[in-house]
């Protein structure tokens, strides 16, 4: 537990969350780790609480330099050698605190909209209805298709 002070205290520059591919899994499994080791031994609850609030502020931190959603999804998504991804170390170890940053709420708004645009009628599968309704202006610049303009 020493060591996981010395380490939890080092400068962000040379913070173990900068030197890793998915800094978010990384500390969620130290977090983990913690709680374990704690239980396991009987360590200080107070000391562990602290490396724990710790460790959760500077997963926020860490956050709050990804811009796009789509990267940080890829983080968030991937598994641990358990196969635990980030959602269940969050209900797990009740850490919703580190989803208080703007880039999450992106990451969980295209979460739950998911993959697919189920938002459609029959016929969206047609063909010329797609080039009579053009919603999306992909014909308009060509001539033939801006003909058919109802």
């Amino acid at each position: 537990m020493k060591t996981f002070e010395g380490v939890l205290n080092e400068p962000a520059a040379n913070s173990i969350l900068k030197k890793n591919i998915n800094p978010l899994r990384v500390g969620l499994m130290l977090y983990r780790l913690i709680d374990d080791l704690q239980a396991q031994f009987g360590y200080s609850e107070h000391t562990s609480r602290l490396m724990q609030e710790l460790l959760s502020d500077s997963l926020r931190k860490v956050l709050e330099m990804y811009n796009d959603p789509d990267a940080l999804m890829v983080l968030v998504e991937q598994t641990d050698y358990e196969g635990n991804d980030c959602f269940w170390y969050l209900d797990e170890y009740d850490l919703y605190n580190i989803l208080d940053c703007r880039i999450m709420d992106r990451v969980i708004q295209k979460k739950w909209n998911g993959k697919y645009e189920l938002n459609t009628t029959v016929d969206d599968a047609s063909t010329a209805y797609t080039l009579l309704r053009d919603r999306y202006q992909l014909y308009a610049t060509d001539r033939v298709f801006s003909e058919l303009r109802i």
